[in-house]
C-alpha cells in the first residue's frame, strides 16, 4: 500500500522535519489503513484537516483506482479536457470520448479532409472502426464510483450529518423520527442544506472558484476547476465581504448623488414651468400690443383717412346738388315767362320779349359722381389689402424665424452627437423601377449616377419611373416614430427628399419636382442650401461644407431636420410641424454625374 500511495506528489510540508510528531502518526496511519477505493476519499480528508492547501490539492496528479496507480491526465479525454466518456481507442493508440472523436471526424469529412488522429496526426483511410477501451473504462466507472459514493464513511454525508446536529437542538435520532413530519421548519434547514452541498459530487461547497465565481466541493477543485483560481470558503467570504462593505459605501455614495440630482431636477422641472408660464405671459403681452398697436393705427389713420375720403366726396357730391338746384330753378322760372308768353295776343309785347327768351342757357359743367358706393374707397381699400397680405407675409417669415430659434435653443433635448442619432439608424436602398431611365444604380442599389450613356440603352418601360426628372426615389417607406439615415455626395448639384408614395412622375411641370407639391420636402444641396416645400423655398445662411448630409425624421411629431455629418452634428434646418398622412418614401434628384450614396449604418448602431 505504501508503495502505492509512494505514486502521488506528497505535499514537501507533511514531510518536513517540523511536521509535529501527531500529525505524523496520523498521516503514516492513513497511508497504510487507504485503499484503492478510498484514495480520493484520503485526499480529501487531508485538505479537511487542513494538513493540504487547496493548491496542494492539485500537485496530487497521481491516483490508485482498484489497486492500479494512473495519473489524471490518463483518464481525461485530449478533445473536451474532460473525465473520458465512453473511452474508444483509434489504430494509432490514442484514446478519446466516443462522441468527441466521432464528432472531430465528421467535422473532417465535411472540410473533404481524411481523418486523422488529434494527437499525433495520423491520418486513416477509409474512416476506422472505434474499439471500446476496456481498461480504461474499468477504470472510469471505479472513478465515478469512488466519487459518487453516499454512505456513511463519505466526507459529504459527515459533514452534512454535523451540520444538520448544529441546525438545532435535537438529534440525529430525532431528526430521523420528525422527518415523516415534514414541518415547515424542518423542510427549510433541509432545503438550506442541500442548497451547500454539490450537486455533481454529492459533497459539501467548501471551495470557492474565482474564476467562475461560484462555490465548488473539493473533487470540483481537483478535476473541472483544476487550472483555476481558487480559495476555502471563508477566505472567498472575507475577501467578498472587503467587497460588499465597499460596494455598499459605494451604493450609498450613489444613492445620495442621486437622491441630490434628485431634487436640482425636480427644482429645475418647477423652474422651468414657471420660466413657460412668465415666456407665455410676455408673449401674450407683446402680441397684444402688436393688436393695440394695429388696432390704434387704425383708429388714428386709415379710419380718418376714409372719413376724409368721405367727406371730399360728399363735398363734391353736394356742390353738384346746388348747382342743380340753381339751373333747375333758372329753367323754372324762364319756363314760366314761356308760358305767358305764349299767351299774349300783343304782337309788339312778343317781339320785343323774344329775344331775351329764345335762347336758353347753359347748364353748368358738374363734377363726376360715381354712383357705385364703393368706387370711392376703392384706392384705400386696395392699399390696406397689400398692407395685410405684406403683414401676413412678414409675421408668418417672423414667426418662421422665432419657431427655428427655439426649436435650435431646444436642441439639447435632441440627439447632438452622431452616436446618438445611429442608434435611430434605418436600412435604406434604392429603388430601381422608379430611376429615371439615365440613371444608373450599383453597389447593391446604394449608389446612384447620373450616366448620359446609358441613353443609348434601352430601359424598360415602368409605371412607377420618373421619366421627365432626374428623381430616383427608395423602397421603404418611413413611419415610425424616428428614422436617421446619412447621404453622400460628391458634387454639388443635388437634393434630398422625403416624398409620398403618390408623387406625379411623369408631368413636365413642377409638380413632378421633388419640393415643388405639398407631396414632398426636399433639401437642395447645390452651392447653398435651400429648402422647398408646395413650391415655396427657403434659403439657407449655412454654407456646404460637409459632402455627407444625415436626415432626421420624426414621423409622429411631423418633422424633417437636416444635418452635416460629422462627430458633432451641423444643425441646417428642421421643419415647421405637418401632419404626415401616408409613409415617406427617401427620394433624390441629380444635376451633374457625381454620385449620391446611401451610407450603410447598420454596423454602427451599437
Amino acid at each position: 500500500m505504501s508503495e502505492l500511495f509512494s505514486t502521488c506528489c506528497i505535499p514537501q510540508h507533511l514531510s518536513d522535519s517540523t511536521t509535529s510528531p501527531q500529525l505524523s502518526r496520523t498521516y503514516q496511519e492513513m497511508t497504510r489503513s487507504a485503499t484503492s477505493l478510498y484514495r480520493i476519499e484520503t485526499l480529501v480528508f487531508l485538505a479537511e484537516m487542513k494538513l493540504v492547501p487547496v493548491s496542494g490539492i492539485s500537485l496530487f496528479s497521481n491516483m490508485t483506482v482498484s489497486g492500479v496507480s494512473v495519473r489524471m491526465a490518463h483518464l481525461s479525454c485530449p478533445l473536451c479536457q474532460e473525465m473520458l466518456r465512453s473511452p474508444a481507442a483509434i489504430p494509432c493508440g490514442h484514446t478519446f470520448c466516443s462522441l468527441c472523436i466521432q464528432d472531430f471526424w465528421d467535422n473532417e469529412e465535411k472540410h473533404d479532409r481524411f481523418c486523422s488522429c488529434p494527437e499525433c496526426q495520423y491520418t486513416f483511410h477509409p474512416r476506422p472502426n472505434l474499439i471500446k477501451n476496456i481498461a480504461l473504462a474499468e477504470m472510469v466507472e471505479a472513478m465515478e464510483k469512488s466519487r459518487c459514493r453516499n454512505n456513511a464513511g463519505s466526507v459529504g454525508k459527515h459533514r452534512l450529518a454535523a451540520a444538520c446536529h448544529q441546525a438545532g437542538p435535537s438529534s440525529s435520532q430525532t431528526q430521523e423520527k420528525a422527518r415523516p413530519m415534514k414541518s415547515p421548519q424542518t423542510s427549510t434547514v433541509s432545503e438550506a442544506l442541500e442548497s451547500r452541498v454539490c450537486p455533481t459530487h454529492d459533497r459539501l461547497l467548501e471551495v470557492y472558484c474565482c474564476d467562475d465565481d461560484q462555490c465548488i466541493c473539493l473533487l470540483c477543485a481537483l478535476v473541472e476547476h483544476k487550472a483555476h483560481s481558487t480559495l476555502f470558503v471563508k477566505e472567498g467570504w472575507s475577501r467578498k465581504q472587503k467587497q460588499l462593505q465597499d460596494l455598499k459605501k459605494e451604493s450609498k455614495r450613489r444613492i445620495k448623488k442621486r437622491e441630490k440630482e434628485q431634487k436640482d431636477l425636480t427644482e429645475s422641472i418647477q423652474r422651468i414651468k414657471e420660466g413657460s408660464r412668465a415666456a407665455g405671459e410676455h408673449c401674450e403681452g407683446v402680441f397684444a400690443g402688436l393688436i393695440d398697436s394695429l388696432q390704434r393705427h387704425y383708429s388714428t389713420t386709415v379710419r380718418e383717412l376714409i372719413r376724409a375720403q368721405e367727406t371730399a366726396v360728399v363735398a363734391q357730391a353736394e356742390s353738384s346738388l346746388c348747382n342743380l338746384e340753381t339751373d333747375i330753378a333758372e329753367l323754372k322760372k324762364k319756363d314760366t315767362e314761356l308760358e305767358e308768353l305764349s299767351q299774349t295776343d300783343d304782337d309788339i309785347h312778343f317781339l320785343q320779349s323774344w329775344p331775351s327768351l329764345s335762347t336758353l342757357s347753359e347748364p353748368q359743367n358738374l363734377s363726376s359722381v360715381s354712383t357705385d358706393p364703393h368706387r370711392p374707397f376703392e384706392a384705400i381699400r386696395t392699399a390696406v389689402s397689400e398692407f395685410g397680405d405684406r403683414l401676413e407675409s412678414f409675421c408668418e417669415e417672423e414667426i418662421n424665424t422665432v419657431s427655428q430659434i427655439v426649436i435650435s435653443a431646444a436642441q439639447t433635448l435632441e440627439p447632438t452627437t452622431r452616436p446618438e442619432f445611429l442608434q435611430y439608424a434605418c436600412d435604406l436602398t434604392l429603388d430601381p423601377n422608379t430611376a429615371h431611365k439615365d440613371l444608373s444604380i450599383s453597389m447593391e442599389d446604394r449608389m446612384v449616377r447620373w450616366d448620359p450613356k446609358k441613353q443609348k440603352v434601352p430601359v424598360q418601360p415602368h409605371p412607377e419611373r420618373f421619366t421627365n426628372r432626374h428623381q430616383v426615389m427608395c423602397r421603404e417607406g418611413l413611419e415610425a416614430e424616428r428614422c436617421y439615415w446619412e447621404v453622400e455626395m460628391v458634387g454639388n448639384k443635388a437634393e434630398i427628399a422625403l416624398v409620398y408614395w403618390g408623387i406625379n412622375r411623369k408631368s413636365r411641370s413642377k409638380i413632378s419636382a421633388f419640393g415643388g407639391s405639398d407631396q414632398s420636402w426636399s433639401l437642395d444641396c447645390s452651392k447653398g442650401y435651400s429648402v422647398s416645400h408646395n413650391n415655396k423655398s427657403i434659403l439657407l445662411s449655412a454654407t456646404p461644407s460637409q459632402h455627407k448630409i444625415g436626415v432626421y425624421l420624426k414621423f409622429k411629431e411631423g418633422t424633417i431636420a437636416f444635418y452635416e455629418v460629422s462627430d458633432r452634428m451641423k444643425f441646417l434646418y428642421r421643419t415647421q410641424k405637418y401632419t404626415f398622412t401616408e409613409p415617406l418614401y427617401p427620394g433624390f434628384w441629380l444635376g451633374d454625374e457625381s454620385p449620391i450614396t446611401l451610407c450603410n449604418l447598420r454596423h454602427k448602431r451599437f
